[in-house]
């Protein structure tokens, strides 16, 4: 018997959560869902996966590239110089340029308000290199791990409301802790080695100055 290909939409994400529940019925859509399951996954599934690709564990295929553009509209009240629109599928900032994610120094540079990053750290055409984690909505670009921590996370959202039964929680709670602690033991095998970044324009801050050669150092 072959097995069967891997998820490729959110109902089948869906009708996997049902299927671990239990559940002999299957969803066949959540844009205008009908009947209990169905409205039920509608509701949960897109808040399951912003939670998931929001969360502490960092997935490469989430992982996104994009140079934003000053809003001319928005002025900082105090604090930074300029303000940029966030991506419009956006979730979680990583870094600017090619500072390193992890590099304590980065918190400094940005405030995120709302749907903006505010900084003082733009190039000479106003623009800033952003690396973020973005909206993955194509199922069949998503990690074998992620596919598994999101039918899990959404079958134990779906638990209440559709069985009633408080043991199913803990069995999947159980499935759970496994599937995340090999979702980062991966991530961590397949992240490089961390490289700091030491610019002359992040030493220029740090001093106190206003240094910034665009040229050389932008972001």
């Amino acid at each position: 018997m072959a097995e069967a290909p891997p998820p490729t939409t959110a109902v089948e994400i869906c009708n996997l959560a049902l299927a671990r529940l239990g559940q002999t019925i299957q969803v066949t859509d959540i844009v205008t869902p009908v009947g209990k399951p169905a409205i039920l996954c509608s509701q949960f599934y897109p808040v399951v996966r912003r939670k998931l690709l929001r969360g502490p564990r960092v997935f490469n295929f989430a992982k996104e590239r994009a140079q934003i553009t000053v809003d001319a509209t928005v002025t900082p009240a105090f604090g930074f110089a300029s303000a940029f629109r966030l991506p419009n599928d956006h979730l979680r900032f990583l870094t600017l340029g090619d500072i390193d994610e992890k590099d304590p120094r980065l918190t400094g540079l940005y405030q995120i308000r709302g749907r903006h990053i505010f900084t003082d750290e733009t190039d000479a055409d106003d623009t800033l290199n952003l690396s973020y984690i973005k909206d993955v909505t194509t199922v069949g670009l998503w990690d074998a791990l992620f596919v598994d921590l999101c039918y899990l996370e959404l079958a134990k959202a779906l638990a209440g409301p559709l069985t009633l039964k408080s043991s199913l929680v803990k069995d999947l709670d159980a499935e759970l802790r496994d599937i995340r602690l090999e979702a980062g033991a991966v991530s961590g095998q397949e992240n490089p080695p961390i490289r700091i970044t030491r610019s002359s324009w992040i030493a220029s801050r740090r001093m106190g100055g206003n240094f910034r050669d665009p040229t050389k150092h932008s972001i």
